[in-house]
């Protein structure tokens, strides 16, 4: 499962794909996430991402900065359980993983600039997708880019 600080470097990965949408490694970074999400139930540590990048040979670490620091965390106040919101989060990594292996670079880009603050917001609603996240962030992505983007995701909240 996925701690407090997972979604934050979760966010920091779409934050990097965003500023870097044509960077070589962003298909193995994504299938690495995916890679995590589907090993949720049998983890309960933190630093996942950190440690599935880590194994990535050559990646930028200007890129993917903080990679390389595997933190220690004297509290951690809980994990992410909710299968509806790694359904959300496992949806749309895949959706921008299709992206990336069609170079459609531009709605990549969009795409990430729409993802970067949704794990940062999951984590700071003590878990849940704010119904403003909806609303707000990917109201844009959908008018411009994809009328249906996750819209089965959002029925299930």
């Amino acid at each position: 499962m996925l701690s407090v600080y997972d979604l934050y470097d979760l966010s920091a990965i779409f934050t990097a794909i965003r500023e870097n949408p044509k960077y070589d490694y962003n298909k193995t970074v994504l299938e690495s996430v995916l890679m995590v999400f589907s090993r949720r139930n049998h983890h309960h540590n933190h630093n996942q991402f950190r440690i599935a990048l880590q194994e990535i040979s050559n990646l930028d670490k200007n890129i993917f900065f903080f990679v390389d620091t595997l933190n220690v965390y004297s509290y951690t106040s809980g994990f992410l359980k909710d299968e509806k919101i790694y359904s959300v989060l496992t949806k749309a990594t895949q959706d921008l993983l299709g992206l990336i292996n069609s170079e459609k670079w531009e709605q990549a880009e969009a795409l990430a600039d729409c993802l970067h603050n949704l794990p940062t917001d999951i984590a700071e609603n003590k878990f849940t997708l704010p119904k403003s996240y909806w609303r707000a962030e990917f109201k844009y992505y959908r008018k411009n880019w994809d009328k249906s983007f996750l819209k089965d995701e959002e029925s299930l909240f």
